[in-house]
């Protein structure tokens, strides 16, 4: 049997290099995998990107791969969680062979992320709050990891030079992304495991 194609969905302020030991892991255990580029996380300089904008970017990446013959995993994390959710509509088992396809999602990981239901927001899942890991405060439209900073919040575990190597990665949040009303809820006809830490 073929081993699915592993899509892999970064949170907020991430980009797909931080998967740089991730992805050779996977494959040397026999695991293709894509990671996708949400556009929302970008530089603060360009105009900030929506919740619909990473949805197209993760449902590009997910229809290549089965146009390629391959089922997938989507593997999300924090905020990638949403649009995951929300780009996989007629992707599943039952939709993809009802339409002649013989590919597929065939589960969805949630890594402490939140699956919202379709109508929501990720912003109100969150309890309609900002977060003290959000900082707002160099732009209404931008979030930043808040002080003390990604080695507190994000990289606790992490030796000294891999935070400051993950820290220099990290890039600007687009807020819109967190107020984007979700259309699809896919955990609700996609198999999903999901994971707090």
């Amino acid at each position: 049997m073929t081993k699915p194609t592993l899509v892999l969905v970064h949170g907020s302020w991430h980009c797909p290099e931080h998967y740089d030991l991730l992805v050779p892991a996977l494959s040397h255990l026999g695991y293709k995998s894509a990671a996708v580029s949400l556009p929302s996380t970008q530089s603060p300089e360009d105009p900030p990107h929506t919740l619909a904008d990473d949805t197209a970017a993760v449902r590009e990446v997910v229809l290549g791969e089965l146009d390629q013959g391959n089922d997938v995993v989507v593997i999300s994390h924090s905020y990638g969680g949403c649009p995951s959710n929300n780009a996989l509509e007629g992707l599943n088992r039952k939709s993809r062979t009802a339409a002649g396809y013989g590919t597929a999602v065939n589960a969805m990981v949630f890594i402490a992320a939140v699956p919202v239901a379709a109508g929501g927001t990720l912003f109100s899942a969150g309890g309609s709050r900002i977060h003290p890991v959000q900082d707002l405060s160099k732009s209404q439209h931008f979030v930043e990891v808040g002080p003390p900073g990604p080695g507190y919040y994000l990289y606790n575990d992490l030796p000294p030079e891999s935070v400051q190597k993950y820290s220099a990665l990290l890039k600007s949040q687009a807020w819109r992304a967190y107020e984007g009303r979700t259309t699809y809820a896919a955990f609700v006809d996609i198999p999903k495991l999901v994971l707090v830490l």
